[in-house]
């Protein structure tokens, strides 16, 4: 059975305590024999990141050479070792967690893990740096100036060892800065910022072959731009064919998680089709043709089951909900709240957004749509759908992150229409379905909100404007999954709610939605017969067969006035 270190980003712990490990130590020679010797690799968060950066670490360091077989022995590098296995003096930062509230606070927090990484490097290699050297180092102000004195000295001491450079979240601060300080974000790492003045000597350093190697994980290429000429020696790997499956699950290595965790035999359909809904999705460029699971999800779905033998209280980890603020701070980003709304509203009425990939943002122009679409991208809330004439579709990855979006979506409405949305009541109002098959409560919430939009609004209202709000107040739940235009014998159903494992329901829902302009030609007897028709035949497929019993019920909207029927009351 599995051991598993959910969270666990320290490699030399995974490995001396036979955790489980997804062997990516292949990509040592390939990463080692493409594009020089200084890259970047974008990936979102909870994507393996840091474990990649530390298992790099733990390969590289000359202090390892004793431990190696103990260390990789069991994994392919440890077979196939390159001729430069614990060859290097490593040096490591990590910038996820420098603080954002103030100016002053990001730069002294950028200075202290900078300060940290190299105090760790002289308690690595003791012998290496005098204490007078390493006091020079460590009293420097600056955090350039503290690099520039490590390298001198590195470089007067005629060191035998080369120093390879590893540095994690690189942008990470600088993503948080984006959306409510973009006049400091742009000070910080352009010009004669602190964080360009970083990277130039970074760059002097591998001229005089002290550092000689550099590898660097971000999220996002926020800062590219503004580091091109202060550092324009790194090769990005991000939309590399080669690189595409670095980090993140295939499908198949998933489901050798799921057989060796305990899952019965009969049930790993069953639970693979969960998690492939749930956590599956993530496509990272033009050629890539299989999607991959969001590794972190993946693993805590195996550990909550391995310990408590059954699914998750939620298949929505807690820290993958907390970048639901993540998610409304880029929609603010140069206080374009207004124009990016209209992207929201589109992915939260057709799931689909069709933009260019930006490669680089440019701080001398505005930050528009495509910019916006593609960070989302970057960060993972967005994924390849499809590639047409140099543009993309970008979708959902999966549904925790359509998931995502619906919640924020809701909280939007609520401002617009300045009504009080209390999602327990919501949750009250869903349970009223699934437990009793009433649908009062919700269809009531609906109501309020469609009463309550601008005539602006209303003007442009249309089905899919009343299917995004649906579906989000239905989001407000975790025992059905919503799923939208459900796909049934070639026809789409506009709504259905099917029970999630684990949670028992007397209902499944089936929802068929219409609007109409208030006055129009059409008499809402015929609308209501004509939507019953059409969900008859939906209900009467393949795919409806061997349910549990279905309410199902039409949903009218003329002008802003809601009706609602059950389909037994439509002859």
């Amino acid at each position: 059975m599995l051991k598993i270190a959910y969270g666990e980003s320290d490699f030399k712990i995974i490995a001396l305590n036979n955790y489980f490990y997804q062997d990516r130590t292949q990509y040592i020679p390939k990463l080692e024999n493409y594009g020089g010797k200084y890259q970047i690799y974008l990936r979102p968060r909870r994507f393996g990141k840091s474990l990649t950066t530390s298992m790099l670490a733990c390969y590289y360091d000359v202090q390892n050479k004793d431990e190696f077989q103990t260390l990789f022995g069991k994994y392919y590098i440890g077979k196939n070792p390159t001729p430069f296995a614990n060859q290097y003096m490593i040096l490591r930062f990590d910038f996820s967690k420098i603080p954002t509230t103030t100016e002053e606070g990001t730069f002294l927090g950028f200075l202290k893990n900078v300060k940290t990484g190299i105090e760790q490097f002289f308690s690595n290699y003791p012998k290496a740096f005098s204490k007078e050297q390493q006091k020079a180092v460590l009293a420097e102000t600056e955090p350039t100036f503290m690099l520039d004195e490590l390298f001198k000295y590195h470089y007067v001491n005629y060191l035998k060892n080369k120093i390879y450079v590893l540095i994690d979240e690189y942008e990470h601060f600088a993503n948080e800065l984006l959306s409510f300080n973009f006049s400091y974000f742009s000070q910080s790492v352009s010009g004669n910022g602190f964080v360009r003045k970083f990277y130039e000597t970074l760059k002097y350093a591998t001229g005089i072959s002290t550092v000689e190697r550099i590898f660097i994980t971000g999220v996002s290429p926020l800062t590219l731009d503004s580091l091109t000429s202060g550092f324009n020696i790194a090769t990005n790997l991000t939309n590399v064919e080669t690189f595409y499956e670095m980090m993140g699950f295939t499908e198949s290595e998933v489901m050798g998680i799921l057989k060796n965790i305990d899952i019965p035999e009969n049930q790993l359909v069953t639970v693979a089709k969960d998690m492939k809904m749930w956590y599956d999705g993530y496509l990272f460029g033009r050629y890539h043709t299989e999607h991959l699971y969001n590794p972190n999800m993946v693993l805590y779905f195996a550990q909550q089951y391995q310990t408590h033998r059954k699914y998750p209280e939620t298949l929505l980890d807690a820290n993958i909900a907390s970048d639901y603020i993540k998610i409304k701070k880029l929609f603010n980003i140069q206080g374009n709240a207004e124009q990016f709304a209209k992207v929201l509203k589109l992915l939260t009425e057709k799931g689909v957004v069709n933009s260019r990939l930006v490669p680089m943002f440019s701080l001398e122009q505005t930050f528009g749509t495509e910019d916006l679409v593609s960070l989302l991208f970057y960060m993972g809330f967005l994924t390849i759908q499809r590639e047409e004439l140099g543009s993309y579709h970008f979708t959902f990855p999966n549904y925790v992150i359509r998931k995502l979006y619906n919640n924020y979506f809701l909280e939007l409405i609520a401002r617009q229409t300045e009504l009080p949305i209390d999602n327990s009541d919501v949750n009250d109002a869903i349970q009223a379905i699934a437990r009793d098959g009433n649908p009062l409560l919700f269809f009531k919430q609906v109501e309020q909100i469609v009463l309550r939009m601008s005539p602006k609004d209303i003007g442009h209202f249309n089905e899919n404007s009343l299917k995004a709000i649906v579906v989000s107040l239905l989001h407000q739940q975790n025992f059905y999954y919503v799923h939208t235009e459900y796909e049934s014998d070639w026809t789409f159903m506009d709504v259905f709610l099917e029970p999630i494992r684990g949670y028992k329901v007397n209902f499944e829902v089936a929802m068929e939605l219409k609007y109409a302009l208030k006055g129009g030609r059409v008499a809402t007897d015929t609308l209501f017969k004509n939507a019953a028709t059409q969900l008859r035949g939906y209900l009467a497929s393949e795919k409806f067969k061997d349910r549990i019993a279905i309410k199902s019920y039409v949903v009218l909207v003329v002008g802003n006035k809601l009706q609602y029927k059950a389909l037994e009351q439509i002859s």
